[in-house]
């Protein structure tokens, strides 16, 4: 299923009888970077055997390097094979996905022959049938609720799914375009370590073994609040506006140092500054003089506090 160090063509003599799921080089670090397991569910001549990869990444890790989370699942009454997969995050080099059977013959994915590529919530059937492949068999969860929202956190939950032993929960951070899943066995979950001020999207599917997976959920968008901090109210600017020199005024900030700095309407920083806090408090004096008159962004940052305020250059 996975060999160094790059996706291998198939056919090929070197790997008879096997299934390549995304076969490239994964790197586990002995069980230290993501999870590897397996298991088989159902009565003899009716069991389905599932191989687990769970956040492996590539070589050389650490874990969450392009992840990889993906079931390969061997269906003993049909004789089909199914690989399910969650995130195949390509890290640049070719992979390959398909059946090498006695190294003659193979049955590549197409376009996925040892190229780059990358896969998310999918269902590939390698079966002959006359039903659509891995057509979804469980019903889509309802719309998720967002019940918590923080800068940094987001607690969703959404109605159980009959027949349903796992969760696909799908975000996406849309200001960054970086996009994560994460499998789960509750209706309920918080999303940690998101960032202030960025859009996310979240959707969710319901997975039902061994019969497949569901189509999405309706999708949730959110913007987290930038942070307001303690010591916002704390914060005054004056003159605003000004002819480039302003006096900021900080009290109430449970910090050591305030970081200061200003941007333009493009995002440049033109001005930066790490100003050590008196006893809770800071006056300091901000020359924008040699500015073009418009308007900018100070944000301050002290501690875990952050807070912004427009300003203006006449």
């Amino acid at each position: 299923m996975s060999a160094c160090c790059s996706g291998q063509i198939l056919p090929n003599a070197s790997y008879p009888a096997s299934i390549f799921f995304a076969q490239e080089d994964l790197d586990p670090a002995s069980c230290a970077d993501g999870t590897i397991s397996y298991w088989t569910i159902g009565d003899p001549g009716n069991r389905t055997f599932i191989a687990d990869f769970t956040d492996v990444p590539h070589y050389p890790g650490p874990e969450g390097t392009f992840p990889v989370s993906t079931q390969v699942q061997l269906f003993e009454a049909t004789g089909e094979i199914k690989i399910v997969t969650t995130e195949m995050n390509s890290d640049g080099g070719n992979h390959t996905m398909g059946l090498n059977l006695d190294g003659t013959i193979a049955q590549p994915v197409e376009g996925r022959n040892s190229t780059n590529w990358s896969a998310f919530e999918e269902c590939i059937s390698f079966m002959p049938s006359t039903e659509p492949a891995c057509a979804p068999v469980c019903p889509a969860p309802s719309t998720p609720t967002l019940d918590v929202l923080t800068s940094t956190t987001a607690t969703l939950s959404w109605d159980p799914v009959d027949g349903a032993s796992k969760y696909v929960l799908a975000i996406r951070n849309n200001t960054t375009g970086v996009r994560e899943t994460r499998q789960f066995n509750v209706t309920e979950i918080t999303f940690p370590s998101l960032t202030p001020g960025h859009s996310y999207t979240f959707r969710v599917k319901a997975v039902c073994f061994p019969d497949g997976i569901s189509e999405p959920s309706t999708a949730v968008d959110f913007t987290t609040p930038l942070r307001s901090g303690l010591f916002q109210e704390g914060v005054q600017i004056y003159p605003n506006p000004s002819d480039g020199n302003f006096r900021v005024q900080v009290d109430g900030c449970d910090c050591s140092t305030v970081d200061l700095m200003v941007y333009n309407t493009l995002g440049q920083v033109v001005y930066a500054d790490i100003i050590p806090v008196d006893q809770g408090s800071i006056v300091y004096n901000v020359n924008l003089s040699k500015m073009a008159p418009g308007t900018y962004t100070l944000r301050l940052v002290g501690g875990a506090d952050i807070t912004t305020h427009q300003i203006v250059v006449e």
